[in-house]
């Protein structure tokens, strides 16, 4: 993979990279977790709002859409202009559907609004394919790490402005204006990244004649797809996988509900998580950018599965000991900076082994994704059967896998 613009155009894919993931942040929280509460404040039963959270699925399951953005890039002579254009399509239908949605506070057709959290949810990952594509087959393997820190920036932003800032502004002027402000500052980004992204015509380096403008077949995607879980030894990559999300997963999903059960207030926990979580997450993944491009990836790899065993063990003592609001604090962001280096060196990781192919891209971040739900429902039976400690220890035990086939799959697929 290479980059064949100017240092220039360079900072303008970085942008673009980084408005792209505000955008997703935005949509990942804005028709989930506050579009619940936004509901819930309705009237709206469980069962119904959990059929409106279905209609988030395709966020986890790019896999299905990435052959045929792809093909749709493909397919044209131009990859600049159909990226461009499909990138602001996208964007628009976001703007679109994010503004429809606060016209629901108080009634409307709950179908309706289904289908308009489908359309937009459609609409991001068509767009975050766009942005995985621009990112692989444009920057330097050296810069995956910076570009993917910048990402993971973009995307706690995202998830800050939907979550704490849609809240407030909620809280203030009601949800109808909450969502149509939040989509207003979409148009924005969105009329910003239009004008100033793609200033500079960009060379895409295709790899191993892969890149060809051939018909869209779904048995060559499998056939690719298989082949390449051959390559790299399906069973060591799983490994590097769980040992990956397992931990990450039960912690950060299940972290409001440990911290209710030792007493700590919805105030308390949206200060300590959201709001210092949020710059805490966004320190690590920079710290890992910076780490990658320094001493690669490898023995990043290594690094974040010690850094993990060292969260789990700060849950494991809290979970046995009662302590002050300041440390807890401390403690609890550490965790946040640790697993915010791991997500940054997990996306760093996806990117080099997809080979610049963004179908096994995303059908990598499609497993973690799928793995994250399953750890979480996991690791809420064992604490709910057993106790907090016997999860946070598997939680830290799930970390030696990785650890122990690290070495081995690098050196496999340096032959």
């Amino acid at each position: 993979m290479a980059f064949s613009g100017t240092k220039g155009s360079y900072r303008e894919i970085r942008w673009f990279l980084f408005w792209g993931a505000i955008l997703s942040g935005i949509v990942l929280l804005g028709t989930s977790q506050t579009l619940s509460f936004m509901l819930t404040e309705r009237g709206s039963s469980v069962a119904e709002i959990s059929c409106i959270v279905i209609a988030t699925i395709p966020y986890s399951w790019k896999f299905t859409l990435s052959p045929f953005v792809k093909h749709m890039i493909l397919r044209h002579k131009d990859r600049t202009r159909i990226i461009k254009r499909l990138a602001f399509a996208s964007q628009l239908l976001v703007f679109v559907g994010l503004a429809s949605m606060g016209f629901y506070e108080s009634g409307g057709s709950l179908v309706l609004l289904w289908v308009t959290v489908l359309i937009t949810v459609v609409s991001i990952s068509v767009h975050d394919i766009v942005r995985a594509y621009v990112k692989l087959r444009v920057c330097n393997k050296e810069d995956l790490g910076i570009v993917t820190s910048v990402e993971n920036a973009g995307f706690r932003i995202g998830m800050l402005m939907a979550g704490a800032c849609l809240l407030y502004i909620a809280n203030a002027v009601g949800w109808r204006l909450s969502y149509i402000a939040i989509a207003v500052s979409v148009l924005v980004m969105s009329f910003t990244t239009f004008f100033s992204a793609w200033l500079t015509k960009l060379t895409f380096v295709d790899s191993n004649g892969e890149e060809q403008d051939e018909k869209l077949s779904i048995a060559r995607y499998i056939k690719a797809c298989v082949g390449f879980f051959k390559t790299k030894g399906v069973f060591l990559l799983a490994f590097i996988i769980v040992s990956f999300k397992f931990a990450d997963s039960c912690i950060n999903s299940l972290k409001g509900v440990f911290l209710h059960s030792i007493g700590i207030s919805r105030l308390l926990f949206a200060n300590i998580s959201h709001i210092a979580g949020v710059f805490t997450m966004i320190a690590g993944g920079s710290l890992a950018g910076v780490m990658i491009s320094r001493i690669g990836s490898e023995r990043c790899i290594q690094f974040t599965f010690v850094l993990q065993c060292l969260a789990s063990s700060i849950f494991m003592f809290l979970s046995c000991n009662k302590v002050a609001i300041l440390p807890l604090t401390l403690l609890i962001n550490t965790s946040t900076f640790v697993f915010g280096f791991s997500n940054v060196v997990f996306r760093t990781f996806v990117a080099e082994q997809s080979g610049g192919d963004v179908n096994i891209d995303s059908i990598l971040l499609s497993i973690g994704s799928a793995l994250r739900i399953l750890a979480c429902s996991l690791g809420g039976l064992i604490a709910e059967n057993y106790s907090w400690i016997a999860m946070y220890t598997i939680c830290l035990i799930s970390n030696l896998p990785g650890l122990m086939v690290c070495q081995k799959f690098h050196t496999k697929n340096r032959h």
